[in-house]
């Protein structure tokens, strides 16, 4: 039915609620990893697909003020929309794949009641792997913040936003 519709390109503001894409994986017990997913995400990647088979490279765009928030499962959902073929060429279809070259598993303890332990990812820098996730986005992706678009912001925010970029904070 979608095929019957003309569409030949999708464009998706607020693409972060489109980030939960079922992925399967044997990573356990690590944080961030969700392998669970939502059938909205499921429709948008299947309509995705179906327009990069019909025009490749250019099925879908995203626009979203916060494309990863806290895992590197989201920049891994964000290539898979935005970057099948990149993904493919390079052997990385799969999460683990992906995972392995990008970053690494440590094991740390996290403060929970129902988790004594478990491990988390991050990049060969030791900081969170979305915090340095430019090494393979920026095939599919471009980042534009307030300063390069020349918005005004407030003092507050101008410090929230240099917090986020600096590791360990």
């Amino acid at each position: 039915m979608f095929d019957e519709l003309g569409v030949d390109h999708i464009f998706i503001d607020e693409a972060h609620y489109f980030k939960n894409l079922e992925t399967p994986t044997k990573m356990e017990r690590v944080a961030g990893i969700q392998t669970g997913g939502s059938e909205r995400a499921f429709d948008v990647y299947m309509k995705s697909r179906y327009l990069d088979e019909q025009h490749a490279g250019h099925g879908v765009t995203f626009a979203t003020g916060t494309p990863i928030s806290n895992s590197m499962m989201e920049m891994y959902t964000m290539q898979r929309f935005l970057d099948p073929e990149g993904l493919k060429s390079r052997g990385l279809e799969h999460f683990d794949a992906w995972a392995a070259t990008f970053g690494e598993v440590i094991d740390t303890m996290e403060i929970s009641l129902t988790a004594p332990a478990c491990g988390r990812a991050v990049d060969s820098h030791g900081s969170p792997i979305c915090r340095n996730s430019s090494k393979c986005s920026r095939a599919f992706s471009d980042v534009q913040t307030a300063e390069m678009l020349n918005l005004p912001a407030s003092a507050p925010a101008r410090r929230q936003a240099h917090r986020r970029c600096l590791p360990n904070v």
